[in-house]
């Protein structure tokens, strides 16, 4: 749709004009009403000529833009002597008359507060493939001697991705162009890394748990009002948070946001909630509609989060659209800002497509009777003291997995429980034989406590990681010897028992 009228250009009625980002609109009504309207189909400024039979308007060559009767002029700009004047209807809601020289003539002052962070648009500088990746192996981290499972990359990378994208606009440099989502690579362990950083762990978790639980009202309350209850979700997204986004906005700075989008008490829930990158908002008077890069929208530089501004004491209703069909998405309960601290992107090489995936990894087979837990690490870090990024995983008893080598990496120390399996390199089959477990069998009628030590402790002084556990009588327990420790004392009621890799101890009888 034009956003103009040139010379003798006329708009007939049941016609609009539409600015450039497709928020406002200049409609020429059937009603004979010319009338300026928001995206979202708020009037703010109107000729008052309704009622009237006039069948156009028009921009004469005169300079004036007049709307006609059948008994001559009804309204006009007054800008007559002002030959070749354009009509434009801008990105910011204002109408505005030209000179030829650019001096403006008329204008409706219907123009909005509009920022946007320089430089910075979402099919150019997000990435452009989807926040959708295939399983990957769970990442872990080591707590206590216990590996713990953090996250799938198909459940979603989006505060990875809002991070590192904000990263490659920081360093000037614009994201890798590929279209489909990696599942390995430099690239991925950045994002990944960066998912990481976005949790703000450990106080992040804590505020999606504040503002997803149910219990808080999206309003302010009384005892919320002499400070004896937090305040609602409208107040700390409006009053709280709203100043800080704008003013890094204002700052030039690109800012991460974390959305709300589920009220639960169940925190295994809190992968339901969102995060987005914040690059710029329009403002008109308490009407806000923030401009974000979405990763679930690659490329779509019209994806907003709507709310007004005018009551944060009331409920007040928060919107994702993306596209110009003004289409609602999603609900916004709450958003809040991330704190942000620059990371430098790495250097992402172009992928060979002739290379295939099962060319690039590795494919490890357990045949053991227990679960082994594999990690990865670079090859010249022969301690291994620090795993690749999304290199830690569990390949059950009888189970197979594959790991996925880095582009800049054509080799990988790997280890299982802790021992060191040797070299891998892309194609390689690897296949775990031995058994570093021992299995423990109760035959008495209840269950009993272990404790495990290495065989020369003599005084017992501390159980081997892992080394206390509980062992039922109709279920077999499968204690895992650490690396380095060639056989076990295991103590149960009293007894001594000593075993070794592959055996099995039987008690209770």
């Amino acid at each position: 749709m034009p956003d103009r009228l040139s010379i003798n250009e006329t708009l007939p009625a049941g016609s609009d004009l539409t600015s450039p980002n497709g928020q406002h609109r200049a409609s020429m009504q059937t009603d004979g009403n010319f009338v300026i309207y928001r995206r979202d189909g708020t009037p703010k400024w109107a000729t008052g000529t309704d009622g009237r039979a006039i069948g156009d308007i028009v921009m004469q060559d005169d300079g004036n833009l007049v709307m006609y009767d059948a008994n001559g002029p009804v309204w006009a700009s007054g800008t007559d002597q002002h030959p070749g004047a354009v009509l434009v209807l801008q990105d910011d809601g204002n109408l505005v008359i030209y000179a030829p020289d650019g001096t403006p003539l008329w204008a409706t002052g219907t123009n909005i507060t509009m920022m946007r962070v320089a430089g910075f648009q979402p099919g150019t500088n997000g990435f452009q493939f989807q926040n959708a990746f295939d399983h990957a192996p769970d990442i872990q981290i080591n707590l206590l001697g216990l590996n713990v499972a953090i996250g799938d990359a198909a459940n979603g990378l989006c505060g990875g991705m809002v991070f590192a994208a904000r990263d490659f606009f920081a360093a000037g440099q614009r994201p890798p162009t590929r279209s489909d989502s990696p599942s390995a690579g430099v690239l991925f362990d950045f994002m990944v890394r960066r998912l990481f950083d976005s949790f703000e762990l450990p106080v992040g978790p804590a505020r999606y748990a504040a503002l997803m639980n149910p219990d808080l009202p999206d309003h302010e309350t009384f005892m919320s009002d002499i400070g004896l209850a937090p305040h609602g979700r409208a107040f700390v997204s409006i009053v709280e948070e709203w100043p800080k986004i704008r003013a890094g906005l204002d700052g030039g700075m690109p800012m991460p946001l974390a959305l709300i989008l589920v009220k639960d008490r169940d925190l295994g829930k809190m992968g339901h909630n969102h995060q987005v990158l914040a690059y710029g908002y329009d403002l008109d008077v308490n009407d806000l509609s923030i401009l974000v890069y979405d990763p679930n929208f690659p490329g779509d530089n019209n994806v907003r989060i709507n709310l007004n501004l005018g009551n944060p004491r009331q409920t007040t209703e928060m919107w994702e659209t993306a596209t110009a069909q003004n289409a609602r998405q999603h609900q916004v309960w709450a958003f809040f800002s991330q704190s942000y601290g620059f990371v430098m992107p790495p250097v992402v090489p172009n992928p060979d497509p002739a290379t295939t995936t099962a060319e690039r990894s590795f494919h490890i087979t357990n045949t053991t009777p227990g679960d082994q837990v594999v990690r990865v690490y670079n090859p010249g870090d022969t301690a291994m003291i620090l795993p690749l990024p999304a290199s830690e995983f569990t390949v059950p008893s009888g189970s197979s997995g594959t790991w996925v080598f880095h582009q800049m990496l054509s080799q990988a120390r790997v280890t299982a429980n802790d021992r060191f399996l040797g070299l891998a390199s892309p194609g390689d089959q690897i296949t775990i034989t031995v058994d570093d477990t021992v299995e423990f069998r109760n035959g008495g009628q209840l269950g009993m406590p272990v404790s495990v030590y290495k065989t020369d402790d003599g005084l017992m002084w501390a159980t081997l990681p892992g080394g206390q556990f509980f062992v039922e009588t109709v279920k077999p327990y499968r204690y895992t010897i650490p690396a380095g420790v060639a056989s076990i004392k295991a103590i149960i009621n009293g007894q001594v028992f000593v075993a070794s890799r592959g055996q099995v101890v039987i008690f209770g009888n």
